[in-house]
């Protein structure tokens, strides 16, 4: 036996042929398979690094875009307790435009920012800086021209 919405009994060969169409539809809809995953339409990398800047070092370029595609880079700077300088980091956008972020002493900031051409870093003041970076840089439409590299 089997119930139905209104919680009376009810035979199964009565229950099959009452609801067998409905039953059809509904066995459909939930057999129905997953769609395809879409092509991937950008290939990522991760870049991890130290930094350590000094009085014979001031300035140094962590990264520099050596493609044709648009990027998204997500950065996170970190500036060691042991360091005596904010670190200033500037990103130099391929438009010519730059953006900036400055990290104390002790701290991590991460952006993410579009279209970097490259990475520099640098000290604000003081003599000695000891951080290290992560970049997350994601290549735009890496897969769409037929480049998989």
């Amino acid at each position: 036996m089997v119930f139905n919405r209104k919680r009376t009994m009810m035979y199964e060969d009565e229950f099959d042929n009452r609801n067998c169409d409905r039953c059809r539809k509904i066995e459909c809809i939930c057999h129905k398979p997953k769609p395809e995953k879409e092509e991937k339409k950008s290939k990522c990398h991760k870049v991890c690094g130290n930094i350590l800047l000094n009085d014979r070092t001031s300035i140094v370029e962590i990264w520099n875009n050596r493609s044709s595609f648009d990027t998204i880079v997500t950065a996170s700077i970190f500036n060691s307790a042991a360091s005596t300088s904010s670190i200033k980091v500037v990103f130099f956008l391929c438009n010519g435009d730059t953006a900036e972020i400055i990290v104390p002493v002790g701290n991590t900031i991460s952006t993410s920012i579009e279209e970097v051409c490259f990475i520099q870093v640098s000290r604000v003041d003081g003599s000695k800086v000891d951080g290290r970076f992560c970049l997350d840089i994601c290549f735009l439409n890496a897969y769409l021209n037929g480049h998989n590299d």
